[in-house]
């Protein structure tokens, strides 16, 4: 309206960088304005003065795949740089100690904390990383959030922990008696208080005296205490059953309905998310616990030792166990071997060697060790010293660091699971935010993922994410592309030289030295004439398009084909069929990935090209035979 006279009217902005529509930006403000302004001139800023040219390659390849942009190719003033890292970790503990060991290497080399940085897109994943920089002594700060135990939804679950181990803990109970909310106010919570110290006990005998009587008028109070109390009697008794501590944690969130809290408050946003993959963090990391303690039976505070305990008969067993590969529990030594079970699969026939609470690990231990961390963390905040950054991508917008390393590149989790249930915009938008991860970093830049995490009580495969597959093979080292790695695990083809990409074993992180451990040389290894391609081909003499759609193609058929074989699972589509989609019309499916309810098809759509849509909301039917 201001420009109606005149015309005059300046807009700048980087529509591959728009990563805030769920908190209402809209793409479309920009892309729009040459057909609301016709004659409007577009000027576009291709010189990057920020990143090497092999870091601009790798971005400039994976946002070309949205449709919804203006086109423009990122060139640098700082030469072609490093090639780009790709680290394929068995599971996210083993992920955290490569980028934790990297990171030592590079610090001790005389890179500035300050200037590296990890990122990733949901902030549970954090915590694997705050214990493994912490237990090799790498200061680091969480930007735009709070360390993981500081967390409000952890600090809930911690704190009926602490009452299940002891009742009479004020400060705990003070936290949890209404979270959820139960109806009891701060007025009906200080006569809990009161009748306490009137009587010489603690608040739960207290709240369990008032419940009974008639001190508290309010039905809805008196029923919310009640509830409380027989939640809280419930965990204990299955505390003294000797479940796990993983059990325990879950029993706590199903019994207290902590999940649906978190979805009603939250609910649609991307805190809902982030606050509830943090609840699985947690669970993941007293599973950890129990592993590194063999899984004793959880000691409470007044409690003995159970004797000759066996397995219930209605716990499941785990799928694919994965071994930890560093101490998450420093400070405690781990158990000696567990002792042959008794004749007919009774557990320990004695509980000879099991002498104290630390002994079996046990509430107290876990929660001692949480306690710990925090005080760690505080120190460490107070620390006025250079510090390593994690962050979630939305909080590194704006931000640049020599060395950037992105963690987590898996389905699910980036793409996030959510955006995938959009047909287009969600993906496009993950796929802006990819892209911002990828130009924050100025000189090295290392991506990585875990086969294996930790979720809903098993430890389950992951899949590729799909943006690992745009990534053009020429911006990493040659031989080792994403896809030749991948392919090369997935056919069993790791030579003892490339075990480091895949088990994220120590590397040094300069060039030099990683020449110099494998044997010298007049180059490093990545800028050697191997074969597969990578970063020593010159841009003239790259392969073309086609070719490396034809690579691409043959991983995501060989990932398919593994896929059907280990899901054992009947599918309604396969690679080949012929379908027709309610919205993108006629297309050849390409690939199938994942199992049951997050099963993924990728289909080529004669009209809209590749698109990757769930399977349960693709309104999508395979075409017979004789239709054309």
């Amino acid at each position: 309206m201001l420009s109606r006279a005149h015309g005059n009217l300046c807009a700048t902005g980087d529509p591959d960088q728009s990563i805030y529509g769920w908190r209402g930006a809209d793409v479309q403000n920009i892309l729009r304005f040459e057909r609301e302004f016709p004659g409007a001139k577009v000027v576009r800023l291709e010189q990057n003065f920020r990143s090497t040219q092999l870091i601009l390659d790798a971005a400039n390849g994976l946002i070309a795949h949205n449709t919804d942009r203006h086109e423009k190719t990122l060139q640098s003033d700082a030469g072609e740089g490093e090639p780009v890292q790709y680290l394929l970790c068995e599971g996210e503990f083993e992920e955290a100690r490569a980028v934790a060991q990297r990171i030592k290497g590079l610090v001790r080399g005389g890179t500035n904390p300050d200037e590296i940085a990890v990122l990733y897109r949901v902030g549970a994943l954090s915590r694997a990383l705050e214990t493994a920089l912490r237990e090799r002594g790498i200061d680091h700060r969480v930007v735009g959030s709070v360390a993981f135990y500081q967390r409000r939804e952890v600090k809930d679950v911690l704190a009926y922990l602490r009452l299940i181990q002891n009742p009479a803990d004020e400060v705990a109970l003070r936290r949890v008696i209404n979270v959820p909310p139960r109806h009891v106010g701060k007025t009906s919570l200080e006569k809990v208080a009161a009748r306490a110290r009137a009587d010489g006990c603690s608040m739960c005998d207290a709240a369990e005296a008032l419940a009974e009587g008639g001190a508290i008028r309010s039905k809805r109070t008196r029923g919310g205490l009640k509830q409380f109390l027989a939640i809280l009697a419930k965990l204990r008794q299955r505390a003294a059953l000797g479940v796990r501590l993983e059990d325990l944690v879950r029993d706590v969130l199903a019994e207290t309905r902590y999940r649906d809290y978190v979805i009603d408050s939250a609910a649609h946003t991307s805190e809902e998310q982030d606050r509830l993959s943090n609840l699985e963090a947690l669970c993941a990391a007293a599973h950890e616990f129990d592993k590194q303690w063999g899984g004793g039976p959880l000691l409470l505070e007044d409690e003995e030792p159970l004797v000759a305990l066996g397995p219930r008969a209605d716990e499941p067993e785990e799928e694919e166990p994965v071994e930890a590969a560093m101490p998450l529990f420093a400070g405690f030594a781990p158990p000696e071997p567990e002792p042959a079970p008794a004749p007919g699969g009774a557990g320990p026939a004695s509980a000879e060697g099991l002498e104290s609470d630390e002994r079996q690990g046990g509430i107290a231990s876990f929660l001692e060790h949480t306690a710990l961390v925090n005080a760690a963390e505080e120190e460490e905040e107070r620390r006025d010293v250079p510090k390593v950054s994690l962050m979630t991508i939305h909080a590194a917008k704006g931000l640049e660091f020599e060395v950037v390393y992105l963690i987590g590149l898996e389905e699910g989790l980036f793409p996030h699971g959510r955006a995938l249930e959009d047909d287009q915009g969600g993906l496009e938008e993950e796929r802006r935010l990819a892209y911002v991860a990828l130009t924050r970093a100025k000189r090295m830049l290392t991506l990585s993922r875990a086969r294996y995490r930790r979720y809903q009580g098993q430890t389950k495969p992951r899949e590729l994410s799909l943006f690992v597959f745009e990534l053009p093979a020429e911006a990493f080292p040659a031989g080792r592309a994403p896809l030749e790695l991948e392919r090369g695990h997935a056919v069993g083809l790791v030579s003892r030289a490339d075990e480091d990409d895949y088990l994220g074993i120590d590397e040094p992180a300069d060039p030099e030295a990683y020449q110099a451990r494998q044997g010298g040389g007049a180059q490093p290894r990545w800028s050697r004439g191997l074969s597969g391609g990578g970063a020593q081909r010159s841009r003239s003499t790259q392969p073309s398009r086609s070719k490396r759609k034809n690579e691409v193609e043959e991983i995501r058929k060989l990932a398919a084909a593994i896929a059907d074989q280990q899901s054992g699972e009947d599918v309604e589509f396969r690679a080949g069929d012929r379908v027709y989609h309610e919205h993108f019309g006629r297309g050849v499916v390409l690939a199938l990935r994942g199992r049951r309810m997050s099963r993924k098809v990728e289909v080529d759509f004669e009209s809209y090209g590749t698109k990757a849509l769930v399977l349960q909301y693709a309104r999508m039917r395979k075409l017979g035979e004789d239709e054309p």
